[in-house]
């Protein structure tokens, strides 16, 4: 680890992801350092409101791409918003489900087929498919253990930008 450590910072890379298109020997450990270091961010309360003195300050740009979108389910649906990120985490996929829930008192099923109407391509890859959209997925919380970091370092369909052979 401490070489993987050592080589990336004297690298100059970018990024993790640059870094590790030519030094194939660390994508392992370094797929499972990606996860160790994001999924602990993975926390429902980043999504909370943050209040001043009672009143809301500024929203995020999660909430106002949310609200620009539309303010029923039929604007929501004729939207043709598509995200493309280099990012690997899943928040926007879970910020846009809590919001659809919630605002439209959908049911799981219902809120994902909506949210399906955004296309989200992850450049990179990401941390995972979410619990509701399929069975074996991961849900988004902060909890890591060696079987999740595990999980991530052996995969080649998380990440498939260092999939590349």
């Amino acid at each position: 680890m401490d070489h993987f450590r050592i080589e990336l910072e004297r690298s100059m890379q970018p990024s993790v992801d640059a870094f590790l298109e030519n030094r194939r020997e660390f994508l392992e450990l370094g797929k499972a350092a990606i996860a160790a270091t994001l999924i602990p961010f993975e926390s429902e309360g980043a999504f909370r409101r943050l209040y001043n003195n009672k009143y809301l300050k500024d929203m995020n740009w999660y909430e106002y791409l949310f609200k620009q979108i539309g303010s029923t389910l039929d604007e929501y649906n004729k939207s043709q918003l598509s995200i493309i990120t280099f990012n690997y985490d899943r928040s926007f996929e879970q910020f846009f489900f809590r919001a659809l829930k919630s605002s439209f008192n959908l049911q799981d099923d219902d809120c994902l087929t909506y949210l399906n109407k955004i296309p989200v391509i992850h450049v990179h890859g990401k941390l995972g498919e979410l619990g509701y959209v399929v069975s074996a997925g991961r849900h988004y919380n902060s909890q890591i253990n060696s079987d999740i970091t595990n999980k991530y370092s052996n995969s080649r369909f998380e990440f498939p930008a260092l999939a590349r052979g």
